[in-house]
């Protein structure tokens, strides 16, 4: 796995503003959203913007939901499960 071209090549999560997802071109998109009121209603904005229809992982339907894999992954345990998960996904 690569991260798309432009992405920080130092970081693995970046929050980004909508005029900043088609800059975004990814094969794969792995979406995680705080559980705040403010952040699904964000997250309803970019699901109906037409820079979200754009990107070609989500015209392919593979946009996967990351849910609280942040703080899953914070150990070595919670690693391994990430990693299986996204294979998962991947997988299908």
């Amino acid at each position: 796995m690569h991260l798309p071209q432009g992405f920080p090549n130092r970081e693995w999560a970046k929050d980004i503003q909508l005029e900043e997802v088609a800059s975004f071109q990814a094969d794969h998109i792995f979406i995680m959203t705080d559980p705040t009121a403010e952040a699904r209603q964000r997250l309803q904005v970019l699901l109906q913007s037409e820079q979200w229809a754009s990107l070609e992982a989500v015209r392919h339907q593979r946009v996967y939901e990351a849910g609280d894999m942040f703080f899953k992954a914070l150990g070595p345990t919670g690693r391994m499960w990430a990693i299986d998960y996204v294979a998962s996904q991947l997988r299908e």
